[in-house]
């Protein structure tokens, strides 16, 4: 959570305020983002990209297992709540795995468990033949926008006015004011001075330089509650 210093009287004039004086911007918050991840990674005709159907974080931590349980199986799928395993079909032994990627995703979308939970698309003609392998889905972010916390949306970086979901509105205070914000990677030293770096991954402020886009510079040091005073220099990035 964040708060400009000095406060405005109340949320409204501050609102209008900044609309009126083009130190705030309306902008679309971005869609949700899709949890995906991938096995088969290098068979010809046969990578899989697993993509979870809930989007967002929800879609976060589903796990794909692929194995071969022994020889002469047939392909099995199991579903326990967010971990799908997949006995891949095998022939005589020394049992060769037999199941290739097409009749994989076609087993998935006849599961009803498992097709509740993600959806599977494979590389070329889906004649590759599956491997032992497994994945945990990663990378799904609910945009949801937090009042009075920060970001960086369209090239636009500020703290928001108010609450916003995924393909919402939101308002974000561009004005380079100071602010005080619990908003920081922790382990960092947060001195007066420092320069401060956004870090859109975590969506936290650091010091740590990188690739990172420098935003502000520190006043108040950090205090036993996490929290740092900094002057914001750059909302437009």
């Amino acid at each position: 959570m964040a708060y400009m210093k000095p406060t405005p009287t109340t949320e409204t004039e501050k609102l209008v305020g900044k609309i009126s004086d083009g130190q705030s911007v309306k902008l679309a918050v971005p869609a949700k983002v899709d949890a995906t991840g991938i096995t088969n990674d290098g068979v010809t005709n046969g990578i899989l990209t697993w993509t979870a159907v809930e989007a967002g974080l929800a879609g976060n931590g589903i796990t794909i297992v692929q194995e071969k349980a022994g020889f002469s199986t047939p392909l099995t799928i199991v579903v326990s709540e967010k971990t799908i395993i997949i006995n891949l079909a095998t022939g005589t032994d020394p049992g060769p795995v037999t199941t290739t990627a097409a009749a994989l995703k076609t087993a998935i979308e006849a599961d009803e468990d498992a097709s509740a939970l993600v959806t599977v698309v494979y590389s070329g003609s889906g004649a590759g033949l599956c491997i032992d392998d497994s994945v945990v889905l990663a990378g799904g972010l609910d945009n949801a926008v937090t009042a009075k916390s920060f970001y960086l949306i369209s090239h636009f970086f500020g703290m928001a006015f108010a609450d916003a979901v995924a393909e919402g509105e939101v308002v974000l205070d561009l004005e380079e004011a100071e602010y005080v914000t619990d908003q920081i990677k922790a382990a960092d030293a947060f001195i007066v001075g420092a320069k401060v770096y956004w870090d859109p991954a975590y969506n936290w402020f650091t010091e740590t330089v990188g690739a990172l886009t420098l935003v502000g510079i520190v006043t108040v040091a950090k205090d036993a509650d996490d929290n740092i005073q900094f002057k914001l220099i750059n909302s437009v990035i």
